[in-house]
């Protein structure tokens, strides 16, 4: 099957935008910050905004739904928010929305000092972030190949895709899992023959909004193609600490045996390369560097390799295949690669937490119950809630806002 998207041609003069070809950036970012002061508060929000806020004293929900804050963040750089005032410890619980609209006026390098900033003087906590992978060419991005080996069944990362048409929202979506690699929803997509053809208003998804990521493949304002990637709950926080750590001068890029050697050499022998080493510290080379880091992590989200030489196609490991030569050009065209790893330590969840009292503490609290009875068990319990409550970590309130907010979602 040939799988064709239908994408405006870039004028040849290079009229419009000058911009490099390829360029990665984030797209989204949502923060919670828990401060100890109103001034801290206002601290927060100045550090990310400026001056160009406002508080209001009306309630606003990140996602709507019953999660919200008593109050509005409101700015005119692209910036929502929230915040309310916890009475019981005395402290102040700040969300903010970082939109696409912000993340346009800035540079990387000025995103990424912001996120030092937040991650390492506020000991803020991400529980989303969209990294964007724009290609001004409509060439670099393997769009086609994508889409083709995905109804194929040769993806690893996801189960599930779907076509959505956003030029007609009468049309239903048409959803498939990797099982079943041949159905097609002719009513979205334009099949002729052994090809089908969509057109610009389509976007391809990858995963689902429920998942901890998932990816998005469409037209970008008709001035880029746009591979974009959403990392939530277990995965934003990671991909949030991973950017915070990226250090002044850092090198992303693939390099040989014969250049890591070359790099050893003449970094310690040659004055000349240490100038050169000293210029790419520059702040234009630092833009370029954060590029790479964002389209390296972006990219670690799904991978294609052909799983025609596996037995069972369901069982298909990394290990048993090859990756397909078109997806591998792209990483090298993104010129470096992050896997963003979960370590057990972040892995702490409220449905590991219910698991855990499942198993380890319900036969000691059946046994309290049938010794007290049920009311006499039921005041003993509130009580216990109400101290520990007053004892939970920045971190497990952390857990418990994530939670609430994946609810409504």
């Amino acid at each position: 099957m040939i799988i064709k998207i239908m994408i405006p041609q870039k004028n040849p003069d290079g009229l419009g935008k000058t911009r490099l070809t390829l360029v990665s950036h984030l797209d989204y970012l949502r923060l919670f910050i828990r401060l100890d002061t109103f001034e801290l508060l206002t601290e927060a929000c100045a550090y990310g905004m400026g001056t160009q806020y406002l508080f209001d004293d009306r309630p606003w929900s990140p996602g709507g739904g019953h999660l919200y804050y008593e109050n509005s963040v409101i700015s005119t750089v692209g910036v929502r928010g929230g915040w309310s005032h916890d009475s019981i410890s005395n402290t102040y619980e700040l969300c903010l929305d970082f939109s696409g609209e912000f993340f346009e006026r800035k540079s990387n390098v000025d995103v990424w000092r912001m996120v030092r900033g937040y991650y390492y003087t506020f000991n803020a906590r991400c529980s989303r972030i969209d990294i964007a992978v724009d290609d001004y060419t409509y060439n670099i991005i393997p769009v086609n190949d994508i889409m083709k080996e995905t109804i194929n069944g040769n993806v690893f990362g996801f189960r599930n895709y779907k076509f959505i048409v956003s030029s007609n929202t009468g049309r239903k979506p048409s959803t498939n899992s990797t099982k079943k690699p041949n159905f097609i929803n002719t009513q979205i997509l334009n099949i002729s023959g052994s090809s089908c053809q969509i057109d610009s208003d389509t976007t391809f998804y990858l995963g689902s909004r429920n998942s901890g990521k998932m990816v998005r493949i469409y037209d970008h304002d008709k001035e880029c193609l746009r591979f974009e990637v959403e990392y939530k709950r277990k995965y934003a926080p990671q991909v949030f600490e991973s950017l915070a750590s990226v250090e002044w001068g850092d090198k992303y890029q693939f390099m040989s045996k014969e250049d890591e050697w070359n790099v050893e050499r003449f970094d310690s022998m040659d004055a000349s390369f240490n100038a050169t080493a000293d210029m790419r510290g520059s702040k234009d080379e630092h833009e370029m560097q954060l590029s790479k880091f964002l389209g390296g992590v972006a990219i670690t989200a799904v991978d294609f390799r052909d799983k025609n030489n596996v037995k069972n196609r369901a069982k298909a490991s990394i290990r048993d295949t090859c990756r397909f030569c078109w997806w591998e050009k792209f990483i090298e065209n993104i010129g470096f690669q992050l896997k963003v790893k979960i370590p057990k330590r972040t892995v702490k969840t409220i449905e590991r937490s219910i698991a855990w009292v499942q198993k380890q503490v319900a036969p000691t609290l059946a046994m309290l119950q049938q010794c007290m009875g049920a009311k006499a068990y039921l005041q003993f319990m509130n009580s216990v809630c109400s101290q520990g409550r007053s004892r939970l970590s920045n971190y497990q309130l952390f857990l418990i806002k994530e939670y609430r907010n994946f609810l409504q979602t």
